[in-house]
């Protein structure tokens, strides 16, 4: 009799057990999600400049959406890597003579990476934290325009750079079926802004000098998300 029961036993434990293995199970491991930060949207970009150009602030550190590529690693462990891109053009034109245009475009470009740590709270309902790390890549082009009757003149400034942006993040998300899930969150940013690489054409008449800049900026922001899960 008692290897009977000890086997009753082991089925039990074994059945009460699987119901539990089933909720570790990750369904979907990869997926393409997207943000939203409506707060960035119509906001004057600002850059950060040696020139006569300078808007005076620091440079725009951030897209108002991104695209994700969530990895389920786990129940509880994911990774995310992200992209954005901001690209801002200006241009303005005088008429008559004499007259001057302007011409400004600004690109910025993103690469980063989380590691969230994923906190189920019910079937549907999910929390997460962790850090990221990105960097972002600007550059902008400004053109300079006057005409006169008797001659014209243009000159072009050229600034390109490269920054740090690291955060910690806290959001959750809900999920009404298995593949999509809508959620939210909270970040906390902090960039630290590289040295301008710059050029000037045609080049200045006085003698040009090479400077160092330490810069950096703290921010706060919220996103709304939208991730589908798919393989």
């Amino acid at each position: 009799m008692k290897p009977r029961i000890v086997l009753f036993i082991a089925t039990a434990l074994v059945l009460a057990a699987a119901p539990g293995r089933a909720q570790d199970t990750v369904a979907y491991h990869l997926g393409l999600g997207m943000s939203v930060e409506p707060a960035l949207f119509g906001q004057t970009v600002y850059f950060s400049s040696e020139t006569p150009y300078t808007m005076g602030g620091p440079l725009y550190s951030s897209s108002p959406y991104y695209i994700y590529i969530p990895v389920n690693v786990t129940t509880r462990f994911r990774l995310e890597p992200r992209f954005g891109i901001y690209s801002f053009s200006e241009e303005t034109t005088g008429s008559g003579l004499p007259s001057s245009s302007d011409k400004f475009d600004f690109t910025l470009t993103h690469i980063g990476l989380a590691a969230l740590y994923v906190m189920p709270v019910h079937e549907n309902f999910r929390m997460y934290a962790g850090p990221r790390a990105g960097i972002n890549w600007s550059s902008y082009e400004s053109t300079s325009t006057y005409i006169s009757q008797y001659s014209s003149t243009q000159s072009t400034t050229k600034s390109s750079e490269t920054d740090l942006v690291l955060s910690g993040t806290f959001g959750a998300e809900y999920a009404p079926v298995t593949e999509f899930s809508i959620g939210a969150e909270i970040d906390v940013n902090w960039v630290s802004f590289g040295n301008p690489d710059q050029s000037t054409t045609p080049a200045p008449i006085y003698a040009a000098t090479t400077s160092s800049r330490s810069q950096s900026l703290v921010s706060t922001g919220a996103l709304f998300f939208i991730r589908w899960f798919c393989l």
